[in-house]
């Protein structure tokens, strides 16, 4: 193990690159995806942030400045953008919308900076985006949670989810519907931390129902899987990340379910290669290993960081730790040659070779790799599936 201490090393040196000072329209200090983007992205700056909450000395106001970035551009009638820009321009597309992680954010924030008056001012704000979410975003039959399309979700060009004009709108995901469940728990412990019984109960009320309707609409106990399905009642049928987040956050609730779902599918060879998890199934008709970043990144097949990540959450939730240890391992191994080969690393690599892939030198001024993002999460990985070599 103790050879992964370079990529932990290396990942330690690079933090300083992904953080900017407050800048034009940005008001606060914020976190950039290294490499390739200058803006405040979603999900990517949330990871990133959380991992700046886990180092020794911890360094929790980053995800602090990373709720108040996005509040900045909050307008209660209005989708909050997925990114914010130093330029004052304030996107409002529907595949750039803010995903739910808000209040996952807001809360550990809280916390960890201990600003319990920072929460109170911050949560009817942070309410006010998933009420957003439920308003335009929730499939009232069902009582399910859907993205414009794939960009939207983030796994840019996932076809689980789709980005033709049909798809849009159409598709109740397992991945949206377990995020908006840990949104509905995040809000539930903030506001029994402030004091406020009624809320609390109000949004475990919301979760425990989201719960059953992921189980009722989206698990097929039949074939102990998720898939996504349309609105219209179509089971769609493609095996990609986002079947798995629900067991990210403990939907399944029987143990013994969860674990034989994850050893007969996330662990069957089509979608664990020699180097991660892929990020869709080897035998789709869509897998490929191309190397993109404009207009989207690739999520048809190859590996991801921070779906390994996610992934490894989930067998360690499920008592499958030993798989967890040996993804981890296969991932840091990804990174170690690739630090090895170019100097730097990438933001997703091909489940076939292992080699890394976006970006590349024509993509990045000349300079291969130079990508630092949530790839600090395998960090993680490693301090969590390894506490007695790597310490935080």
């Amino acid at each position: 193990m103790e050879k992964y201490f370079e990529l932990v090393d290396f990942l330690k040196a690079c933090q300083k690159d992904i953080i900017r000072p407050a800048f034009g329209a940005i008001p606060n200090p914020y976190l950039i995806p290294g490499g390739f983007y200058t803006q405040q992205w979603d999900w990517d700056a949330y990871f990133m942030a959380n991992h700046l909450c886990s180092r020794r000395p911890a360094q929790p106001q980053y995800l602090k400045y990373w709720v108040d970035n996005f509040l900045s551009i909050f307008d209660p009638n209005e989708d909050t953008p997925a990114c914010v820009r130093a330029d004052q321009k304030v996107l409002r597309h529907p595949s750039l919308i803010l995903k739910p992680f808000l209040a996952r954010g807001a809360l550990r924030a809280m916390k960890d900076n201990h600003a319990e008056d920072w929460g109170r001012e911050v949560f009817p704000k942070v309410e006010s985006t998933i009420a957003r979410w439920e308003k335009v975003r929730r499939d009232e039959p069902t009582g399910l949670f859907f993205w414009y399309d794939s960009m939207m979700s983030g796994a840019d060009n996932n076809p689980a989810v789709g980005d033709a004009e049909e798809d849009r709108n159409q598709v109740l995901s397992c991945d949206v519907n377990a995020y908006v469940y840990a949104e509905y728990l995040a809000l539930s412990e903030m506001a029994s931390l402030l004091g406020c019984g009624d809320k609390a109960e109000i949004y475990q009320k919301k979760a425990a129902t989201l719960k059953d309707n992921i189980i009722k609409h989206l698990y097929h106990e039949d074939e102990n899987m998720f898939w996504n399905r349309r609105r219209d009642g179509r089971v769609i049928r493609r095996n990609a990340f986002s079947n798995y987040i629900p067991l990210t956050y403990g939907v399944l609730e029987d143990k013994e379910k969860g674990r034989a779902l994850l050893k007969d599918h996330l662990l069957h060879r089509t979608m664990l290669s020699r180097y991660g998890i892929r990020s869709l199934a080897q035998d789709d008709q869509d897998y490929n290993n191309e190397c993109m970043i404009v207009p989207y990144s690739n999520w048809q097949g190859p590996i991801w960081v921070v779906a390994n990540y996610l992934h490894t959450v989930a067998l360690s939730r499920y008592g499958l730790c030993e798989e967890a240890r040996e993804v981890t391992k296969r991932l840091a191994d990804t990174l170690l040659k690739d630090l090895h080969n170019c100097g730097s690393l990438h933001e997703n690599y091909c489940a076939e070779c292992g080699g890394g892939l976006a970006p590349n030198a024509d993509m990045n001024k000349g300079r291969e790799g130079g990508f630092v993002s949530w790839n600090l999460l395998v960090v993680d990985m490693l301090e969590e599936n390894f506490p007695e070599v790597f310490k935080k």
